[in-house]
Protein backbone atom coordinates (compact mmCIF):
# COMPACT_ATOMS: atom_id res chain seq x y z
CA UNK A 1 0.00 0.00 0.00
CA UNK A 2 1.43 3.42 -0.93
CA UNK A 3 2.49 5.90 1.73
CA UNK A 4 1.38 9.51 1.14
CA UNK A 5 3.14 12.69 2.18
CA UNK A 6 0.73 15.61 1.76
CA UNK A 7 2.19 18.92 0.62
CA UNK A 8 -0.47 21.10 2.25
CA UNK A 9 1.56 24.12 3.20
CA UNK A 10 2.82 26.59 3.45
CA UNK A 11 2.58 27.45 -0.24
CA UNK A 12 3.79 30.82 -1.51
CA UNK A 13 1.43 32.23 -4.12
CA UNK A 14 2.47 35.16 -6.28
CA UNK A 15 1.56 37.04 -9.39
CA UNK A 16 3.50 35.42 -12.23
CA UNK A 17 3.85 38.75 -14.04
CA UNK A 18 5.71 40.27 -11.09
CA UNK A 19 8.60 37.80 -10.83
CA UNK A 20 11.28 40.49 -10.82
CA UNK A 21 9.44 42.75 -8.40
CA UNK A 22 9.72 42.94 -4.64
CA UNK A 23 6.12 41.85 -4.01
CA UNK A 24 5.83 39.53 -1.03
CA UNK A 25 4.04 36.29 -1.90
CA UNK A 26 0.84 35.33 -0.09
CA UNK A 27 1.07 32.21 2.09
CA UNK A 28 -1.68 29.62 1.69
CA UNK A 29 -2.41 26.05 2.72
CA UNK A 30 -3.63 23.63 0.06
CA UNK A 31 -6.26 22.82 -0.72
CA UNK A 32 -7.69 26.30 -0.22
CA UNK A 33 -10.80 27.86 -1.74
CA UNK A 34 -10.79 29.70 -5.06
CA UNK A 35 -12.32 32.75 -3.35
CA UNK A 36 -9.26 32.97 -1.04
CA UNK A 37 -6.97 33.16 -4.06
CA UNK A 38 -9.14 35.68 -5.89
CA UNK A 39 -9.36 37.92 -2.83
CA UNK A 40 -5.56 37.99 -2.65
CA UNK A 41 -5.15 38.34 -6.45
CA UNK A 42 -8.34 39.89 -7.91
CA UNK A 43 -6.99 40.96 -11.34
CA UNK A 44 -3.99 38.77 -12.00
CA UNK A 45 -3.07 37.33 -15.40
CA UNK A 46 -0.98 34.46 -14.04
CA UNK A 47 -0.36 32.82 -10.69
CA UNK A 48 2.53 30.76 -9.43
CA UNK A 49 1.99 28.38 -6.50
CA UNK A 50 5.33 27.38 -4.99
CA UNK A 51 6.06 24.87 -2.22
CA UNK A 52 9.41 23.89 -0.74
CA UNK A 53 9.84 20.47 0.87
CA UNK A 54 12.55 18.09 2.00
CA UNK A 55 13.19 14.77 0.28
CA UNK A 56 11.50 11.77 1.92
CA UNK A 57 13.81 9.67 4.08
CA UNK A 58 14.06 5.91 4.45
CA UNK A 59 13.73 5.19 0.74
CA UNK A 60 14.96 1.78 -0.43
CA UNK A 61 16.50 0.96 -3.82
CA UNK A 62 13.06 -0.41 -4.83
CA UNK A 63 11.18 2.73 -3.80
CA UNK A 64 9.14 4.69 -6.30
CA UNK A 65 8.10 8.28 -5.55
CA UNK A 66 5.30 9.87 -7.57
CA UNK A 67 4.12 13.46 -7.41
CA UNK A 68 0.31 13.55 -7.54
CA UNK A 69 -1.87 16.61 -8.13
CA UNK A 70 -5.64 16.42 -7.95
CA UNK A 71 -8.20 19.09 -8.84
CA UNK A 72 -6.16 21.04 -11.40
CA UNK A 73 -8.85 21.42 -14.06
CA UNK A 74 -11.61 22.39 -11.61
CA UNK A 75 -9.38 25.01 -10.04
CA UNK A 76 -8.39 26.33 -13.46
CA UNK A 77 -12.02 26.70 -14.57
CA UNK A 78 -13.01 28.52 -11.40
CA UNK A 79 -9.92 30.77 -11.41
CA UNK A 80 -10.49 31.52 -15.12
CA UNK A 81 -6.89 30.50 -15.62
CA UNK A 82 -5.29 27.58 -17.43
CA UNK A 83 -2.63 25.30 -15.87
CA UNK A 84 0.52 26.25 -17.79
CA UNK A 85 3.33 24.25 -16.20
CA UNK A 86 4.37 22.07 -13.30
CA UNK A 87 8.07 22.10 -12.38
CA UNK A 88 10.17 20.40 -9.74
CA UNK A 89 13.52 22.02 -8.98
CA UNK A 90 13.12 24.06 -12.19
CA UNK A 91 12.72 20.88 -14.28
CA UNK A 92 9.54 20.88 -16.36
CA UNK A 93 7.38 17.88 -15.42
CA UNK A 94 4.43 18.63 -17.66
CA UNK A 95 2.45 21.29 -19.40
CA UNK A 96 -1.06 20.15 -18.36
CA UNK A 97 -2.82 21.23 -21.53
CA UNK A 98 -0.58 18.74 -23.40
CA UNK A 99 -1.16 15.96 -20.84
CA UNK A 100 -3.64 13.30 -21.98
CA UNK A 101 -4.85 11.12 -19.11
CA UNK A 102 -4.83 7.37 -19.59
CA UNK A 103 -8.14 5.85 -20.59
CA UNK A 104 -10.34 5.32 -17.55
CA UNK A 105 -8.24 7.64 -15.35
CA UNK A 106 -9.41 10.85 -13.74
CA UNK A 107 -8.70 13.77 -16.10
CA UNK A 108 -8.61 16.01 -13.02
CA UNK A 109 -5.63 14.12 -11.56
CA UNK A 110 -2.01 14.15 -12.66
CA UNK A 111 0.82 11.92 -11.43
CA UNK A 112 4.40 11.31 -12.49
CA UNK A 113 7.54 9.66 -11.07
CA UNK A 114 9.94 12.17 -9.51
CA UNK A 115 12.52 10.10 -7.58
CA UNK A 116 15.43 10.93 -9.94
CA UNK A 117 14.65 14.65 -9.60
CA UNK A 118 14.50 14.78 -5.81
CA UNK A 119 17.22 16.66 -3.97
CA UNK A 120 17.69 17.13 -0.22
CA UNK A 121 15.71 20.40 -0.55
CA UNK A 122 13.07 20.72 -3.33
CA UNK A 123 10.84 23.36 -4.89
CA UNK A 124 7.60 22.48 -6.63
CA UNK A 125 5.96 25.20 -8.76
CA UNK A 126 2.53 25.12 -10.43
CA UNK A 127 1.82 27.99 -12.82
CA UNK A 128 -1.60 29.08 -14.10
CA UNK A 129 -1.94 31.59 -16.97
CA UNK A 130 -4.96 33.61 -18.07
CA UNK A 131 -7.11 31.83 -20.65
CA UNK A 132 -9.40 34.67 -21.69
CA UNK A 133 -9.12 38.24 -20.41
CA UNK A 134 -12.84 38.83 -21.07
CA UNK A 135 -13.75 35.97 -18.73
CA UNK A 136 -11.42 37.44 -16.09
CA UNK A 137 -13.15 40.81 -16.46
CA UNK A 138 -16.61 39.22 -16.03
CA UNK A 139 -16.19 39.11 -12.24
CA UNK A 140 -14.44 37.13 -9.60
CA UNK A 141 -15.26 33.80 -8.07
CA UNK A 142 -15.51 35.49 -4.69
CA UNK A 143 -18.73 37.09 -6.02
CA UNK A 144 -20.21 33.71 -7.01
CA UNK A 145 -21.07 31.71 -3.91
CA UNK A 146 -22.27 28.68 -5.89
CA UNK A 147 -18.84 28.23 -7.53
CA UNK A 148 -16.12 28.15 -4.92
CA UNK A 149 -14.24 24.85 -5.29
CA UNK A 150 -11.04 23.90 -3.58
CA UNK A 151 -7.76 24.60 -5.32
CA UNK A 152 -5.71 21.52 -6.21
CA UNK A 153 -4.38 19.08 -3.63
CA UNK A 154 -0.79 17.74 -3.83
CA UNK A 155 1.07 14.81 -2.32
CA UNK A 156 4.02 12.48 -2.77
CA UNK A 157 3.06 8.82 -3.10
CA UNK A 158 5.76 6.35 -2.07
CA UNK A 159 5.65 2.65 -2.91
CA UNK A 160 8.24 -0.06 -2.29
Amino acid sequence: MPHQIRLRGPWNVRDGAELASDHTPQRMTMPCRVSDVRRAFPRVGSLIFERRFQSPTGLSPRSQVDLVLSGLSGAADALRLEPASITLNETLLVQPKEHEPDSGRDANRFGCPVLPLLQPSNTLAVRFDVVDVEKLDAGTVADQTEANPEIFDVWLEITD
